[in-house]
């Protein structure tokens, strides 16, 4: 992304309501992107039923579009067809640190002429383990900065002890290295 793209994007979300994302949080939104894995899909049901799942095939085009693939999500998708807004959380786990993005969404069935040039990244990442029934197009109207309440709570902690801290806590060494 150029310079130019990074400040319109700073610009148009710094100016929606409160706790928008600034420019200085630019780089962190698409480092935490980046390092995400689920991203957290909420949507609402005609009953008012909340209902909210994780995205594991996910791509952000760099500027006001989140792609998402539908695997196995026909609640979420029948949901969004009756009701657009949604909620999308992705955090990065080890940082504990992450991004709220409200917005519209889309679906984009399989069928779709744009359905190959809009999933082109999702579709790459899935490597044909996954059937994708639909592309569900998150078009971005706010992003917030979400972060772990030990950033309040022991602000004097730095990333690194953040990620320590994190990896203790969830004994990440004994699930992966069994120590």
């Amino acid at each position: 992304m150029t310079c130019r793209e990074e400040r319109r994007f700073a610009t148009k979300y710094s100016q929606r309501g409160n706790m928008m994302i600034a420019s200085t949080d630019f780089q962190n939104f698409k480092a935490d992107f980046q390092n995400a894995v689920p991203c957290w899909l909420a949507t609402v049901s005609d009953d008012g039923t909340p209902n909210v799942t994780p995205k594991e095939m996910f791509s952000w085009d760099g500027g006001d579009q989140i792609v998402i693939a539908d695997i196995a999500s026909p609640v979420t998708v029948e949901n969004i067809r009756h009701h657009p807004r949604i909620c999308l959380s992705f955090i990065d786990v080890f940082r504990q640190r992450g991004f709220k993005i409200t917005g519209k969404a889309a679906i984009i069935p399989s069928e779709d002429e744009r359905f190959a040039s809009l999933g082109k990244t999702v579709i790459r990442k899935v490597n044909g383990r996954f059937d994708i029934n639909n592309l569900i197009l998150v078009d971005i109207d706010e992003v917030s900065r979400v972060l772990s309440p030990s950033y309040f709570s022991l602000p004097e902690q730095n990333e690194e002890e953040h990620i320590r801290q994190t990896l203790e806590t969830y004994s990440v060494d004994r699930l992966l290295y069994g120590k």
